[in-house]
Formats: C-alpha cells, sequence, structure tokens
C-alpha cells in the first residue's frame, strides 16, 4: 500500500510511453504520482497493448502499489472485415482484469485484435471476441472517443441506449458508465445523459480523468509527439488536438472536487481497485517438452547419454579429469531441473551442422561448458583453456542458463525456421524490442514537429556528439554552443526543453535481432502478441521481461564472420588449395601471430579498429593466449585503469612480474600477473579463500557490481578461509582488495576466448589466402560502400590488384581469381540481386559473353532488368568489356531497349526469323553504336565512384600525373614509418571524412581519409586548421595537404596531423614557374588550334615558353600570351594534344609549402581542440 493519507480515488483510464508516440508518460511517472497521492492503486490502459504491463507490475511491486492491469480497445462491429464499411463505426473501451482468469482473457483479446482485427496499423475487437473473453474483465464504456460519448454529444439517446445494452449484454454488472470532466463545456450535459441512461438501465458511474500525461505541464510535449506521428507540425491547424491541458493524472483531491456531484462515481473507483488484484510473477520456469527416445524415460538421462558420447567423440579417451567435471555438470544440469533446456539447444545447432550452416564456436559463459562442447553447442575446449563451469551455471543461484549462439548471417533465418517447424508455429515467435528517442534523434523528431528546416535541425543535432550512451545532458556539458542556442533563438530553447522532456520515450517497436521465444502449448496461452505491418508476429514484451516470466528465450545470432570464413573457405579449391574446415585452421601459426603484431588487421575478427592495431603493434602477440587478452583488454575500463600498459610491458620483461603470494601464481601467469578475467577472480576466491566456485561467482557478481555490504561479508568469509590455508590475514586482505579492485574490469574469459578463436581463424585466411579472405568479406559488406572501400583499400595495400566488375564473367559475389580478386556485380548500387540472377541466367543460356550491347538488352528478362540498373552497369564499368565506350552505351540505352522489348513481343507472336536470328545486315546495324561526345575522365571516373564506391578504372590523379612528376609530393605509402615532427606535403582526393566533437573543448575535428596513387591514409585535422581548411576538405577535387607527424607514446604507428589544405590547382599556381611546351613544325593545324585554345582559356601570370622545333632545329619564341594558369586540367590537355614529353614543367617542390609548418603552434592547434 502506498505511504500518505487514504485517497478517495483511483486512476482507471491512464496512457503510458508504450502507447507510442501517444503520451510522454514513463512507468515511473505513473507509479510515482499515483504514491505521491497516496492511491492504493492505480490502473495502466494502453492504446491496443500490454506492452508495458510487466514493467507497470514490477514498479507497483517495488511501491507497494496495486497494479491494475489494462487495456483500451477498439470496437468495431466485424474485426476481420477488410472494408471500413464493413467493419463499421470504430470506438474506444477500457478492459480492466480483475485476476488471473481475467488477466489471461486480456491477453487473449489483446493478441487476437493484433492477430485477427490488424487494419492500418490498428487493432481491433468485435462483441464476437469480446463475448468470449469477458470473464474476469471490467468494462468502462470509455473516454471521448467512445461511441457511448459521441452518441450523446449528438443527443441521439436511443443510439447511445443501444449501445450501453449491447455492452450490458456482454459485461453484466461489470459493465461502468464512464464520467470525464475536463472542464470542457460539452462534458456537463454529456455527463448528466450519461447518469441518467446509468440508472435507467441499472449500471454504475466511474469517473476517469483519461490521463495522457503525468503532470500537466507535459501536454506540450505531448501535442509534439502526435505531430511526430502524424508526420505533421505542431502549428498545423488540420488536425485535431486535445481541448485543453486537463487530460493529466490530478489529485484525488481535485477529482473529489470536479466530481462532488457523483460521490458514487468516485468511490466505485475505490471498489474497482480492490476488485482488481492481478501479479504477473510466475513461479518456476516454463520450458517445452523436449522428445525422448523411447530408452530414455527422463531428459537428464538422454542429457548424460548424449554427453559422454560426444566426449568420446572429442577426446577419443575420456580421462579422469573430463569424466569428473561431465559428472559435475550434469548433475548441476539435473538438479535444476534444465537437462530440457540443453537438448533443445543441441538439436537445432545439430540442425544447423546438418544443413552445413556454420555455427560459432561460442559465445558468453557457456563456452565454461563441458556438456556443451561435447555435444558441439560450443567448439572451444573448457579444460584445455581453463574455463569454467560456474561462471555459466551457478549450482548456488538457481536462473535460466543463457546459451546465445552465432549463425552464419546467411542461414540464420533456415535455423528459425526449423525451430518454428519442430515445434509448430502456434509455440514460437521472435521478440519485440522498443527504440527510444534518443540524445540526436528526438532533437531531429522535436525539430521537425516545430516546424524548423532540415539544414536547421541537422546543425543542432549534429552539436550532440555521437558516442555511445550520449545524452542531452552530456552534451550540454561538452557542448559549449548547444548550451548558448537558447541566447541564439528562443525557439531553440523550446526546442531543448521540449528534448528534455521526450529523451528515452519509447517510440517504436521493432523486432529484437535475435531473441526467439519457444513455449509449451500456444505462445497466446503465456504471453500477449503483436503483429508488425509486415505480418511478423512478436511477443510484446522484449527478452528480458519474458526471460523474468520464466519463459524460454533463445538468441539466434547472425554473425557475418561465421559467412566470410565459410565463403572463404568455399574459395580455397578454386585457388588450388585442399578444402579444409574452420575447425581444422590452426589456432598456433607464427605467420598469424607476426602478421597482427605488424597491426595488419583489416578485416580480422574483432581486432580491425586503429586503436587495436595500435594496442597489437605493442603487444606483439604470441600465442592465442594473448589474443583472448587483448579482446579482454580493449575495453573502457582496463584502458583507463592502465592495465594494458602494465600488461604490454609485463609481457616483453620491462616491468617485472611479481605475485602477492605463491597461491596466485598458477591462476595469473597467463595474464603476467594481472587480474584480467572474471574467472580468475573465482579461482583466487576457491584456491586462496576456500570458496566453492558457486560461492565464487556470488563474489565476483558483487564485486563487479560495487555492492559493498555483500562484499563486506563476504571479506570476512575470505579472511577466515586463507587463514586455514595459512595465508596471514593482512596479505589476504590485500589481495581481496586487489580483486575487488579489478573485478570491476574484469572481462568474461569464456566469451573472449570463443571470440579469439574467430580471430585467429580469420587472421589464418587472411595472412595465407589473401584473395579468397578479402573477397568473401567484400561480398559480406557489399551493401555497406564504406566497408568494401576499406577492403579494397587494404587489398590495394597487399598488393592484390581489384578487378573491375564485369556482366560478362561476373556474379553476385567478389570472387578471387588467382592472385587478383573481381569486384561483384553485388557491389553496384542500384543492382539488386534479382537483376544479377537474370544476367547470370541470360549468359549461361548463351554460353558464352555477350557480344554487344544490344544483345545484352535482347537477352536478359527486362522484367527484372530495367533501365535504372543497366545505367548503373555502363557508368560503374561493369560493361567495359563489351564494345564501346561507356557514353556510347548510354546514347544507345533507350534504343537499344526500344529493340529490344521489339524483339520479345515478335518472339511472343511467333515472329522470329526461319532460323531464330536476323539477317546479317540486321546483325552488323544492330551492334553499331552512335557517335556520343566523350566524358572528360574526372567526370567517368566520379560516375564510377558513386556507384562502386572506389575508383577501379583509372583515378582522378591520373590526368595530374605531369603536375605530381614535377611537384615531388610524398606518397601516402611511405609515411607509416616516418619519424615524429616531420612536415609532410601530400597530394590526393579525400575519399572519406568523418567529423567528431572533441569531450574537453566541444569543439569539431575530423578523420580524413586521402587516396594518391599509392595508395590511402587516414588523417585527422584539429581546431582552426579544420575551420580553415573545410572548403577545400569538402571539395572532390585534389588536394595538397600540408601535414605533420605524430606518435603516441608507446605507438609504432605514425599519424598524419593536417594544419592546412589547399586545392592542388591553387599549389600549382605558386609552385610552377614555368611551363615550355616543344611543338614540332610539321604538327597538324588542328593541335595548334588545340594548344592554343587550350592556352587562351586559361589566363594567369605562369610564364610560358614554345619551343618550336624543325628536326634538329629549335626556336623559342613568347607565347601568344605571356602567361597561363598551369592549372592540372590545362597541363592534361596539352599533354593530350602534344605528348607528355613535350610538355616541361619548372617547378619548387610542393614541400616548400609546409616549410613554414612549426611544431609548437601545431601542438597548440591540437591541444585547443581538445
Amino acid at each position: 500500500m502506498a505511504t500518505g493519507s487514504v485517497s478517495s480515488f483511483v486512476h482507471l483510464h491512464n496512457y503510458s510511453e508504450y502507447s507510442l508516440l501517444t503520451s510522454p508518460t514513463r512507468i515511473s511517472d505513473l507509479v510515482e504520482a499515483a504514491v505521491r497521492d497516496g492511491a492504493p492503486a492505480v490502473a495502466l490502459t494502453d492504446r491496443g497493448n500490454l506492452f508495458g504491463a510487466y514493467e507497470f507490475n514490477q514498479r507497483c511491486q517495488a511501491a507497494q502499489l496495486r497494479a491494475i492491469h489494462g487495456l483500451e480497445v477498439t470496437l468495431v462491429t466485424d474485426r476481420k472485415a477488410d472494408e471500413p464499411a464493413a467493419r463499421g463505426e470504430s470506438c474506444e473501451l477500457v478492459l480492466l482484469a480483475t485476476g488471473s482468469v481475467g488477466w489471461h482473457n486480456l491477453m487473449q483479446l489483446c493478441s487476437r485484435s493484433w492477430l485477427e482485427g490488424l487494419h492500418e496499423g490498428v487493432p481491433h475487437v468485435d462483441c464476437e471476441l469480446l463475448t468470449e473473453h469477458r470473464e474476469g474483465l471490467i468494462c468502462l464504456s470509455g473516454g471521448a472517443n467512445s461511441a457511448l460519448v459521441r452518441r450523446l454529444r449528438e443527443r441521439d439517446l436511443p443510439a447511445a441506449r443501444v449501445h450501453l445494452g449491447e455492452l450490458q449484454a456482454i459485461f453484466g454488472a461489470d459493465l461502468f458508465v464512464e464520467l470525464l470532466n475536463h472542464e470542457l463545456s460539452w462534458q456537463q450535459p454529456v455527463r448528466e445523459m450519461a447518469a441518467d441512461l446509468a440508472r435507467e438501465l441499472g449500471l454504475r458511474l466511474c469517473a476517469t480523468n483519461h490521463a495522457h500525461y503525468a503532470r500537466s505541464e507535459q501536454a506540450a510535449a505531448m501535442e509534439v509527439q502526435w505531430a511526430i506521428r502524424m508526420g505533421r507540425t505542431i502549428d498545423d491547424p488540420t488536425w485535431e488536438r486535445l481541448e485543453n491541458s486537463n487530460y493529466w493524472l490530478r489529485p484525488a483531491a481535485q477529482m473529489s472536487d470536479l466530481f462532488v456531484d457523483y460521490p458514487d462515481a468516485l468511490a466505485n473507483t475505490l471498489e474497482i481497485a480492490e476488485r482488481c488484484q492481478v501479479d504477473l510473477k510466475r513461479d518456476g520456469y516454463l520450458l517445452p517438452e523436449f522428445p525422448l527416445p523411447e530408452q530414455f524415460k527422463e531428459p537428464i538421462e538422454y542429457l548424460g547419454h548424449l554427453a559422454r558420447e560426444g566426449a568420446k567423440q572429442r577426446y577419443g579417451r575420456i580421462d579422469e579429469r573430463a569424466r569428473k567435471r561431465l559428472d559435475y555438470e550434469l548433475g548441476v544440469i539435473g538438479d535444476m531441473g534444465f537437462a530440457g533446456y540443453f537438448l533443445i539447444t543441441s538439436d537445432f545447432v545439430k540442425a544447423a551442422r546438418d544443413r552445413d550452416i556454420p555455427v560459432g564456436p561460442g559465445r558468453g559463459s557457456a563456452a565454461g561448458s563441458l556438456v556443451c562442447y561435447s555435444m558441439r553447442i560450443t567448439d572451444i575446449d573448457p579444460l584445455e583453456h581453463d574455463l569454467l563451469f560456474e561462471r555459466f551455471l551457478n549450482p548456488e543461484r538457481v536462473s535460466m542458463p543463457d546459451i546465445d549462439i552465432d549463425f552464419c548471417f546467411e542461414g540464420r533465418e533456415e535455423v528459425i525456421q526449423y525451430v518454428v517447424d519442430t515445434y509448430g508455429k502456434s509455440s514460437v515467435c521472435q521478440i519485440i524490442t522498443f527504440g527510444k528517442m534518443l540524445a540526436r534523434g528526438v532533437v531531429r523528431d522535436v525539430g521537425r514537429a516545430m516546424g524548423m528546416g532540415f539544414g536547421e535541425v541537422d546543425r543542432i543535432a549534429r552539436l550532440v556528439p555521437e558516442e555511445l550512451g550520449m545524452t542531452l545532458a552530456k552534451a550540454l556539458e561538452q557542448t559549449e554552443e548547444l548550451r548558448n542556442l537558447g541566447d541564439e533563438d528562443p525557439r531553440y530553447g523550446q526546442l531543448l526543453q521540449t528534448c528534455f522532456e521526450l529523451e528515452g520515450v519509447r517510440r517504436h517497436s521493432s523486432i529484437h535481432a535475435a531473441g526467439v521465444l519457444i513455449v509449451p502449448g500456444d505462445l497466446v496461452d503465456h504471453v500477449p502478441l503483436y503483429r508488425t505491418g509486415k505480418d511478423e508476429i512478436t511477443t510484446q514484451w522484449d527478452m528480458n521481461e519474458v526471460e523474468k516470466m520464466g519463459l524460454l528465450k533463445m538468441d539466434f545470432l547472425g554473425l557475418r564472420t561465421l559467412t566470410v570464413i565459410d565463403k572463404a573457405l568455399r574459395h580455397l579449391p578454386a585457388l588450388g588449395a585442399d578444402p579444409v574446415t574452420a575447425e581444422e585452421i590452426p589456432l598456433d601459426d607464427p605467420e598469424v601471430y607476426e602478421m597482427l603484431g605488424r597491426g595488419e588487421t583489416i578485416g580480422v575478427f574483432q581486432l580491425e579498429s586503429s586503436g587495436m592495431q595500435e594496442i597489437l603493434r605493442r603487444l606483439k602477440p604470441s600465442g592465442f593466449a594473448d589474443v583472448t587478452a587483448v579482446n579482454a583488454l580493449y575495453r573502457p575500463g582496463p584502458l583507463g585503469a592502465g592495465m594494458v600498459d602494465d600488461f604490454i610491458e609485463r609481457k616483453h620483461g620491462r616491468k617485472s612480474v611479481q605475485y602477492l603470494h605463491p597461491l596466485l601464481e598458477p591462476v595469473l601467469e597467463s595474464t603476467y600477473g594481472t587480474i584480467l578475467y572474471q574467472e580468475q577472480v573465482m579461482r583466487i576466491a576457491g584456491d586462496m579463500g576456500g570458496f566453492t566456485m558457486g560461492e565464487a561467482d556470488k563474489l565476483r557478481r558483487a564485486m563487479g557490481k560495487k555492492k559493498v555490504d555483500e562484499m563486506d561479508k563476504q571479506k570476512v568469509a575470505f579472511l577466515a578461509g586463507a587463514r586455514e590455508k595459512g595465508v596471514a590475514e593482512p596479505l589476504a586482505g590485500e589481495v581481496f582488495d586487489l580483486m575487488a579492485y579489478f573485478a570491476g574490469y574484469g572481462f568474461n574469459k569464456s566469451h573472449s576466448a570463443a571470440y579469439a578463436v574467430l580471430a585467429v581463424q580469420t587472421a589464418w585466411l587472411k595472412a595465407h589466402w589473401p584473395t579468397a579472405f578479402l573477397a568473401a568479406a567484400m561480398t559480406s559488406e557489399m551493401n555497406t560502400t564504406a566497408r568494401v572501400v576499406a577492403l579494397v583499400d587494404e587489398a590495394r595495400r597487399m598488393g592484390i590488384e581489384v578487378l573491375p566488375p564485369d556482366v560478362n564473367t561476373c556474379g553476385v559475389d567478389f570472387v578471387p581469381v588467382g592472385k587478383a580478386l573481381r569486384f561483384g556485380l553485388g557491389g553496384v548500387k542500384n543492382v539488386g540481386r534479382g537483376a544479377i540472377n537474370a544476367i547470370v541466367e541470360a549468359r549461361d543460356r548463351l554460353g558464352r559473353p555477350f557480344a554487344d550491347f544490344y544483345e545484352f538488352c535482347e537477352e536478359i528478362d527486362l522484367g527484372r532488368v530495367n533501365r535504372r540498373v543497366i545505367e548503373a552497369l555502363i557508368l560503374a564499368g561493369a560493361m567495359d568489356s563489351i564494345e564501346g565506350q561507356r557514353e556510347q552505351k548510354t546514347a544507345a540505352l533507350d534504343l537499344a531497349l526500344a529493340r529490344a522489348h521489339r524483339r520479345s513481343r515478335d518472339r511472343e507472336r511467333g515472329q522470329a526469323d526461319l532460323f531464330g536470328q536476323g539477317t546479317d545486315s540486321s546483325i552488323e546495324e544492330r551492334s553499331v553504336l552512335p557517335e556520343a561526345a566523350a566524358w572528360e575522365s574526372r567526370e567517368r571516373l566520379r560516375r564510377e565512384r558513386e556507384l562502386i564506391g572506389v575508383y577501379l578504372s583509372g583515378h582522378p590523379l591520373d590526368e595530374e600525373r605531369l603536375l605530381l612528376a614535377a611537384l615531388a609530393p610524398q606518397r601516402s605509402a611511405d609515411t607509416p614509418n616516418m619519424e615524429v615532427d616531420q612536415v609532410v606535403a601530400l597530394c590526393g582526393v579525400v575519399t572519406a571524412s568523418k567529423l567528431v566533437t572533441s569531450r574537453k573543448s566541444g569543439k569539431l575535428f575530423a578523420f580524413i581519409t586521402i587516396e594518391d596513387l599509392s595508395g590511402s591514409i587516414e588523417m585527422l585535422c584539429f581546431g582552426d586548421a579544420y575551420e580553415k581548411s573545410r572548403v577545400a576538405l569538402n571539395s572532390d577535387q585534389p588536394l595538397v595537404l600540408l601535414a605533420r607527424t605524430s606518435r603516441r607514446e608507446g605507438d609504432e604507428s605514425t599519424k598524419l596531423i593536417i594544419e592546412k589544405a589547399l586545392p592542388l590547382d591553387d599549389a600549382a599556381t605558386q609552385l610552377v614557374r614555368e611551363v615550355r611546351l616543344d611543338v614540332p613544325i610539321a604538327v597538324r593545324a588542328e593541335v595548334v588550334d588545340a594548344v592554343l585554345s587550350s592556352i587562351a582559356e586559361h589566363p594567369g601570370t605562369c610564364p610560358l615558353r614554345l619551343n618550336f622545333i624543325d628536326g634538329d632545329q629549335e626556336l623559342a619564341v613568347p607565347a601568344r600570351r605571356a602567361s597561363i594558369t598551369p592549372s592540372g586540367d590545362l597541363l592534361y590537355r596539352l599533354a593530350e594534344a602534344l605528348g607528355q614529353e613535350r610538355v616541361t614543367l619548372d617547378a619548387v617542390a610542393v614541400s616548400r609549402l609546409a616549410a613554414d609548418l612549426k611544431a609548437p603552434a601545431w601542438r597548440a592547434a591540437r591541444a585547443r581542440a581538445g
């Protein structure tokens, strides 16, 4: 019972944030308001759903407040009718559950309204459904959108009487007539008529405030939510709003004043609340039954049989250590009653393997189970790697095991379908999840609803740092410009105020990426169900809530890395290798660890970030244990605590490894004396403190969660246990405190080791079969251009040629071709899998490459390959193997399609010629492509890069080679090994950029990826340097980048910090002193005209000298114009006309521009940027 005075009223009709984009009321707000008012209970009646029921139940219990579980339904004449006219008028009703039977019926009604009555995103019920599930339910006649209120507002008393009579026939005395008083003029006569009708029909009254929000000041935020939901703005007068701001959780005293004439309506709320006693708590676990072979009576018997047989296959002979561990684990599993869980998991994992769907080696603490390893649920040996079962399943703390399984990304759905087929569609579904209005997103949503322009909203949203866990409060602390927005424009202050009100509120629902629920019997008997707009069935509760209700939730995760490994291994036979399985890849290959030690980890699972590369270069891993450790170390806690530095220094002997006591050495030896894993905390508790592993797991949890009271109790026990082992109390206390400190940073070794397997497997493929590996990686990432670009860059760094896509050889996937790899058609934007399949089918039908462009258009299925697709293939260079230039094919496209459509119609009418081909003359005519104006090289490359993300047929700097040769910039490929504080001048084009807000200063800085003719490199640009170079860095023209080298202490890799960026043409103007042209006397007139017109189009200040050559004689004369601008475009055109060898530049090296850069200025700029 809530504290405070006894209330005279209970709110029975209330929305929460789970009525998505309808109410800003958090469940905590609802409960706190009721408690504050001294109410004995409060109801939750969200619109059409029970999304919030579990959270509501738990919060009410914690507050000693009775939870009244309800639902606002939309009533129609026929819920199943597709046509609105046949469904009839829709109106609202409120249903409240009085007990377990009522709750079951409420779930059934809610679920079936979604499954059978979903129209235009709204679930509907009808009187038939209400009659079927009315037992245990109280019905309130509804608020402003109820049929009763509508009829009474229309003064149609007969219709109102009929409506109430229909409901009374269903609910009898459990029907209450709902009265409203929001101090609106129309409500008083409606109340009076409703009360009269109730008396006439023998029905009781019930007062509600139909609360849309918890506090009156939230009215504006709710209106913004409504605008977001409808895609409108708040100043749009065409949509209906609430008429005032009185729809809130008013205190009972106010409600008593408002309904002073209807004391029974108030009293009845208390009676209803007293009747509604539903507790969602379920004792025990509800697992589906696994069918057992006849010879086994109990699940644990069958599990034991499978585990022991599996262990024999794993080990050949089960030694005493493995036997004891297996018996122990099976005993714990049997005692807890979870044998069925393991059998179910083993069954669908086996089904995946039987279907050649790759399964991960393990995930999370399940990798510590020998039963899981023996049954091939996991693939990492817990005995070999010293992984603990109790970290997974603690015999002293019964809780549902959690075995998360990684499957090949492409095969995951097939495994889920197997589970559906095995247990039945009515027993299996996926699990809902909710998207929230987070910091950046809420700014965009609210800004649009307030009518602000896209650019305006985007600028404000970008002031919120893009970091995990970022909130508006943190953003205001970090970003001065955001704090000052209100001073800039009062609207911005209102924007932020509304954003604070809505931040974190649920916005929409979606399907959890991995969670699948399996229940015995029908789902609707255990959990409310929801149907998406795509007709997918999910729970209405999220994964944590279904687990807490004792239901079996399994995680089927799609891991792209497994797909990459599988595809790469399938490529090996075509490259001349013997077939290899993932399990056969060695984990002790020295070449793999040498590659990792060089930080060459692009594409390697979990090791490819720049920070991870830096750690690997410093660590120089020498074996699997080091990779396991790196996975655990590369997290904010260990990084911030200096654990990484200690680990590396100790590994290389630069810092001594010391143990406080000899008992610690066997536990900490593999991590050089550092407590890195949670399992080590448990081992120390057992070896020194005498704890059982179950007790040690409890200690580990208490330390990890900083539960001081629990830790104090555990410390007493630890000291006592250590004393029995001869460890002095001061030393034992020091060890305990050390454990407590590191436990906050400790990582699950089972998970780290399992994922280290995947890291080493991908590294082995990259080290030994790079074309197969990179082709598979690119295929898996083909829909993410940035990733494809990064992998292409890595291929080039490794000296692997990337061949362009080709309609005459390619399919969907990227494939290795000897020592090169071929870009797949699936990587071309606007070209879908269906279109690619149609191209491959046509090519296979011909049995040869396409002869010409017209044949291509005529042979493919134009129903699957449309104009947009063909144009994308042309521009991407995928048709370069077919005769003709890209511009010619583009010009011929309309004609080719017209001919193709005509030929298709002729085929259908049987009008093809006798031999099925045209005449020789028609074939010749067909193959001729029209003349078309040639595209400039830079334009051709720009279009190519737009469609495939990279330059393959050429490079924008190709036209600048003459100028680059004269300016002599450094190559990006040469910079990683440069010394610190060296000045660098590069020439390249920007291929990627990412703006980041400094945590310290709130100022922007940028990661800029530059590509030159030697490769690409990521550079940094801070503070004022970025502001001054912003325009250049955001252009697509060739640039000169002046930078300085930097290196973090202990890192062997060099970073480049941009101090200035300017267009290459601007640099040429400053650096080229003279241009000389050697023109033969006998040159054709059109060449002279081309040279002269190019010169005329580029006036400037650079001297131009023409040398006319007649055999061995040379005559130097001034040009018609005394000076030019030596741009890349002019120099390219002159070289094209005369030949590159006849154009000579007298120029100063571009490094001259960097001569004035000074280290102190650079350091100061970086410091200012934070």
